[in-house]
Parts: C-alpha cells; sequence; structure tokens
C-alpha cells in the first residue's frame, strides 16, 4: 500500500513539474518512465549501469551518478552506477572517430549492462552508433540527445531514445537535468521500494 502511494506522488511530481516546464509531451514522459523501469530491473538482476556523456553534459551526468549512489547512503547499499571517464566527442569533430567515444565502454560493459549515453548536440548518427554497441554487446542503451527524429526512433533495436526538441542550450541543460532527476527517483523508488 505505501509504495502505491509513494509511486502516484511520484508520478503526480512528475507530472506537475513538466507542466510547469512547459512543451514536454507525452510520449518522452512514457520514454523517461521506460528508461527508468528498464534500469531499475536491469540493476535489482546485477547489472550495471554505465554513464558516457558529452562533455556539456558531464556535469548533469556526474550530479545523476551522485545522486543515485549517496542517496540515503546510512541506509542502504550504493548502486552500481559508473559515470566512464571518456567524453562523448565535440561538436565538429570528425563524425567518422564517434566511435572512438565508446572505448571504455567496449572494456567495462558485459551482457546485461545498461549504457546511459547523454549527448549535447543534435547529433543523427549517435543514436545509431550508440545501438549498433548495444546490438553487439547484448545490452541496452538511453540515448539522451535534442532531435533524435522519429524515423531514427524506429529504427533503433537496443536503445531507449529520449528526445529533447528544443535547440537553445541553456533549455537543453534545464530538460537534461529534469530528466535525469526523474530517472534518478523512478530508478531509486523501483529498486529499494522496500527500504
Amino acid at each position: 500500500m505505501q509504495q502505491s502511494s509513494t509511486s502516484t506522488l511520484l508520478n503526480d511530481n512528475i507530472a506537475a513539474a513538466m507542466e510547469q516546464l512547459g512543451g514536454i509531451d507525452d510520449a518522452l514522459a512514457n520514454a523517461i518512465s521506460l528508461a527508468a523501469h528498464t534500469i531499475a530491473q536491469q540493476l535489482i538482476a546485477g547489472h550495471k549501469l554505465y554513464i558516457l556523456a558529452s562533455t556539456e553534459q558531464r556535469p548533469l551526468a556526474q550530479l545523476f551518478c551522485d545522486s543515485l549512489v549517496h542517496r540515503n547512503a546510512a541506509d542502504r547499499p550504493p548502486m552500481p552506477i559508473v559515470l566512464l571517464n571518456e567524453c562523448l566527442l565535440s561538436k565538429g569533430e570528425a563524425v567518422s572517430s564517434s566511435e572512438s567515444s565508446f572505448r571504455h565502454a567496449q572494456a567495462l560493459l558485459e551482457a546485461g549492462d545498461t549504457l546511459l549515453v547523454i549527448g549535447h548536440y543534435d547529433d543523427d548518427l549517435l543514436p545509431f552508433t550508440t545501438d549498433d554497441f548495444a546490438k553487439a554487446r547484448q545490452l541496452t542503451a538511453i540515448c539522451l540527445q535534442p532531435g533524435i527524429s522519429s524515423t531514427s526512433k524506429a529504427e533503433l533495436t537496443h536503445t531507449i531514445p529520449l528526445s529533447l526538441e528544443i535547440t537553445s542550450i541553456a533549455r537543453i541543460h534545464e530538460i537534461t537535468l529534469f530528466i535525469l532527476n526523474c530517472l534518478s527517483a523512478m530508478i531509486d523508488q523501483a529498486v529499494f521500494s522496500g527500504h
């Protein structure tokens, strides 16, 4: 009974925040819920979450990681979450070398793990590079970045796309932080609902 009321309260708070932020559609809300559920299930099954972020989004990724690792630290164990030291390539760097952004991930990720990729620019290849990597490694990936087209979304088989339909840099950071906070709260609640 407690879990249901906590879940309802969390969903109500997320809905209220989405309404206040404006411009966030239901498809994104559903994708956030799916991503949180997927990550939580993989963590419960004993797998790890790895995070790979662009240089611009790395501070937000660090906050997300710290939130999940250190939340209620006195009452429960930390979650197995790793922020990879490598950063995604910045806009303007050679697209052909985008695979090199996954070098640390190649060395560490195992089948069943989850990779959260947080991009900053509208990079048409990033969702596909992420999906190919996830498919080859037998893992699930989540790609959070601006401008993932609906055509691209339909072609992704191992990646949950969280597309930001905005172009303002400040707004990208604001919505990314909101999404990461939602994911953090939802994952925490799903994994530790009995605590």
